[in-house]
Order: C-alpha cells, then sequence, then structure tokens
C-alpha cells in the first residue's frame, strides 16, 4: 500500500515539474513525511498498528 502510495506522490511532483509548476521545497519534502501525515489524519500511528 504504502509503495502504491508513494508512486502517485511521486506522479504529482512529477506532473507539476512537467507543466512548469514549481513545488515549494516544504511541499516536495513534505509529502513524504508518513508520521505527520497519518497524526493530521487523527491516527496515532502508521498502518499496522491499533489505534
Amino acid at each position: 500500500m504504502l509503495s502504491h502510495e508513494a508512486h502517485h506522490r511521486g506522479q504529482v511532483c512529477m506532473l507539476a515539474h512537467l507543466l512548469g509548476f514549481r513545488l515549494p521545497e516544504e511541499v516536495t519534502s513534505g509529502i513524504w513525511n508518513w508520521e505527520r501525515l497519518w497524526k493530521e489524519c487523527g491516527f496515532s500511528q502508521g498502518p499496522g498498528y491499533a489505534d
């Protein structure tokens, strides 16, 4: 699941680049910060853990 999700995140970055949209560094590096994203969604830990 995570590798599939990472694939789509990579596609978003590549498409933005190809279309000439420069994404800020906090965006391009932030989309890979899995722990922070999970916490923002209300989970205390990542997938595979009982919450």
